[in-house]
C-alpha cells in the first residue's frame, strides 16, 4: 500500500530530523564528559596509544577513532567519547535515507530515526567509546549503499568500501555478507545480480581493506580470531542453552525496552510474510537485514548488544507497518489518536526505567583509585622501578588512564588473556616492586590470590580502599604493596 506525502511535508520531516539530531547531540555532548571511563573505554584508549592493525579483542577502528579525537582535543573523557556521538548522529541520517529510499516516504524515515534515538541501548552506545558506534554506522551505511546499488551499479564498490570499514570495527560485520546475498537470492526482481560481477568485486574490495587485520592475526598466531570464537560460539556450547536464552531475552528487554523488543520481533515475522508471500521487495530487504543477525546471536546466547545492528532493519519495518495500519481504514484519525499515545507508553516509558538502570552501571571510583595508587606509589622506596600489576584488563586500563601515565603495567600469569599480555615485557620487571590491585567483585577469590602473590614477591602487604558516594560505599579495591618481584 502506498501512502502519499506532499512535497512540503517531505521538507518538514527533513527539518524535524535535523532538529531531533541537534537535541539528541546536545544532550549527549552534555553527558559524555560526566562520569569516569568505563573499563572497556579505558582499555580502548590504551589501544590508541599503541596503534596497530589488530588487537586481541577487536579490529583496530576504535583505536583510530579515539586517537583522532584525543589528538585534536586532549585525553579527557569528553574527547575519548566524542567520536561515538558523531557516528550515532550519522546512523540516524542513514536510517532516514534507507527508509525514504525503500518506501519513498519521509514519514517512515523520520519516525524510524526517532525510534532509534529513543532506544536506551543505542543511546548508551552513542555515549561510550566502544567499537559499536562506528560499527553500527558502517553497517547501516553498507545497507544504504547496497540498496542504492540495485539502481546505481557503481554503488556496489562503495558498499564494498563500507563493508571493509565495518569489518575494521567488529568481526560481526561479516554477517552482512550472508544477509545481502540472501536478499539477492530471495528477491526475484534482484536475483540477476547474483550473475553479475559487481557484488563479488565489492566483496573483494572489503577483503582488501580488512586484509591488514588478517595479516596481523597471522603474525600473532591468529589470537584475535581464536579469542572471538572462545568468547562467543565455543563458550555458548558449554552453557545452559535455555537458561542463557531466557537471560538473553531479559537483557534485550532492558537495553531495547520491552515494547521495542517485542514489536521488532513481530515486525520481522510480518516482514517475512509480506516479502516472501506478497513479494514486496522492500520488506524482503528489511527481513534479510535483520533476521539472520538477530537469530544468530539469539541462538548463540551472545552478549546483548551484539545483535543491535540487526534491529536497524526491524525498526524501519516496524514503523512502516504502523503507518500502513493507521492508513488502512477511514478511522485512521481516531486510530492515530489512540495508537500513538499507546506507542509512547510502550516505547518511551520503559526508556525512563531502562535509562535509570543503565545510569547505575559502574562508571564511578576509577579516578579515586588512580589518585590512591599515585599516593601509594609515592610512598614506595623505588617508585621508578615499581610497576602496576593486575589479573584482569579493566583495572590495568583504568589505572593507565587515571594514575601517573608513566607507570609500567604488568599482566600476571593468572590474568584473563588480553592486549596487555602482548605489551608486557617480563625481563624488564624482575627484581622490581609492584602494586597489585584487585576488584572486590572481580571473581578472583582473595584467599586464592594472596598465596600466589606471596610466592611471587619477597613481601606482600594488603590494604582495603573503599570508594564512597554520598557516604555510602559503592565498591572496594584490595591494594597489595609487593616488594621484590621474582618473576612468573
Amino acid at each position: 500500500m502506498k501512502v502519499e506525502t506532499k512535497p512540503n511535508q517531505q521538507r518538514w520531516y527533513w527539518y524535524m530530523l535535523l532538529a531531533l539530531l541537534a537535541i539528541v547531540t546536545l544532550i549527549q555532548l552534555g553527558l559524555i564528559g560526566r562520569g569516569d571511563l568505563f573499563c572497556d573505554e579505558a582499555y580502548y584508549w590504551e589501544w590508541s596509544r599503541h596503534l596497530d592493525f589488530g588487537y586481541v579483542d577487536h579490529p583496530p577502528m576504535i583505536a583510530y577513532v579515539i586517537f583522532l579525537f584525543t589528538t585534536l582535543g586532549g585525553d579527557s573523557e569528553f574527547m575519548v567519547r566524542l567520536g561515538s556521538v558523531f557516528f550515532t548522529a550519522g546512523t540516524s541520517i542513514l536510517i532516514y535515507l534507507i527508509s525514504k529510499n525503500l518506501f519513498r516516504d519521509e514519514i517512515v524515515g523520520f519516525f524510524s530515526a526517532l525510534l532509534f534515538n529513543l532506544i536506551p541501548g543505542f543511546l548508551l552506545i552513542g555515549s561510550l567509546a566502544t567499537p559499536d558506534a562506528p560499527q553500527i554506522f558502517f553497517w547501516t551505511l553498507t545497507l544504504y549503499l547496497t540498496h542504492k546499488s540495485l539502481t546505481k551499479t557503481r554503488c556496489w564498490y562503495l558498499a564494498g568500501v563500507s563493508l571493509g570499514l565495518a569489518l575494521l570495527c567488529k568481526y560481526i560485520a561479516i554477517l552482512l555478507v550472508p544477509s545481502v546475498f540472501l536478499f539477492l537470492l530471495l528477491s526475484s526482481d534482484h536475483r540477476c545480480w547474483l550473475r553479475r560481477k559487481e557484488p563479488y568485486l565489492a566483496l573483494f574490495i572489503a577483503f582488501l581493506i580488512f586484509s591488514p587485520v588478517i595479516l596481523w592475526n597471522a603474525g600473532h598466531g591468529w589470537i584475535s580470531f581464536i579469542y572471538q570464537l572462545s568468547h562467543g560460539a565455543l563458550e555458548a556450547q558449554t552453557a545452559n542453552f535455555w537458561g542463557g536464552l531466557w537471560e538473553y531475552a531479559i537483557l534485550q528487554f532492558q537495553l531495547l525496552s520491552p515494547g521495542v523488543y517485542l514489536f521488532c520481533i513481530v515486525s520481522m515475522i510480518v516482514s517475512g510474510y509480506l516479502g516472501l508471500v506478497k513479494k514486496e521487495s522492500a520488506f524482503i530487504f528489511l527481513f534479510c537485514a535483520s533476521v539472520p543477525t538477530i537469530l544468530f546471536f539469539t541462538l548463540l546466547n551472545g552478549m546483548p548488544h551484539w545483535a543491535f545492528p540487526g534491529y536497524i532493519g526491524s525498526m524501519i519495518a516496524l514503523i512502516r507497518l504502523i503507518q500502513l495500519s493507521l492508513h488502512s481504514s477511514k478511522l485512521s484519525t481516531i486510530k492515530a489518536a489512540v495508537f500513538l499515545p499507546t506507542c509512547f507508553a510502550v516505547f518511551c516509558l520503559p526508556l525512563l526505567i531502562s535509562t535509570q538502570y543503565l545510569s547505575e552501571i559502574n562508571f564511578v571510583g576509577w579516578r579515586d583509585l588512580g589518585e590512591k595508587v599515585n599516593e601509594v606509589m609515592a610512598e614506595l622506596p623505588n617508585p621508578r622501578q615499581t610497576f602496576i600489576m593486575g589479573h584482569r584488563f579493566p583495572v590495568l586500563s583504568e589505572i593507565a588512564y587515571y594514575s601517573n601515565r608513566s607507570f609500567k603495567l604488568y599482566t600476571s600469569a593468572f590474568d584473563d588473556y588480553s592486549q596487555h599480555s602482548l605489551w608486557t615485557e617480563d625481563d624488564l620487571m624482575v627484581g622490581g616492586d609492584a602494586i597489585f590491585i584487585l576488584e572486590e567483585d572481580s571473581g578472583k577469590k582473595l584467599l586464592d590470590l594472596q598465596p600466589l602473590l606471596q610466592d611471587t614477591f619477597d613481601s606482600v602487604e594488603m590494604m582495603i580502599f573503599p570508594v564512597k558516594r554520598e557516604g555510602v560505599i559503592v565498591k572496594r579495591f584490595y591494594i597489595f604493596t609487593c616488594l621484590g618481584f621474582r618473576g612468573i
